[in-house]
């Protein structure tokens, strides 16, 4: 009983931190980048302030 408890919680936790991961570079890189990107290329005279 120990054993798989101490599995399930480790398989868990390696998904919650794909998860963090893959969101983190989703919602913190890629997607900045991506919108900045479009901004730059349809209102690149109003895009640098």
């Amino acid at each position: 009983m120990t054993n798989n408890t101490v599995s399930n919680t480790a398989r868990v936790l390696g998904a919650g931190l794909r998860a963090l991961l893959v969101l983190t570079l989703v919602c913190g890189v890629i997607y900045p980048l991506a919108v900045t990107g479009v901004a730059q290329a349809l209102f690149n005279d109003k895009a640098n302030g």
